[in-house]
């Protein structure tokens, strides 16, 4: 028996920064889609909390987080304090 789908319709930009991130990190969309819903074959990925994660563990999460945004977002400069 084949898993149930779900059409979603997306903005075009949208679909294809998904698609090239998905691309960038060598997983299909699916895949990047599920990460985004925190699902693993059908089960509920449970992240590990700080006090769990080895140092080495700890800084691949934060790189990972740091790579996940768009380096091409205009920064906000805010002098006036």
């Amino acid at each position: 028996m084949e898993p149930r789908t779900e059409k979603i319709e997306l903005n075009l930009l949208i679909a294809a920064k998904l698609r090239e991130r998905a691309a960038a990190q060598g997983i299909t969309l699916d895949e990047l889609l599920r990460s985004f819903a925190g699902v693993t074959n059908g089960v509920k990925k449970v992240p590990l909390s700080d006090s769990e994660m080895t140092p080495a563990q700890r800084a691949k999460a934060f790189e990972e987080w740091a790579n996940s945004h768009d380096p091409e977002t205009p920064v906000i400069l805010d002098d006036s304090r």
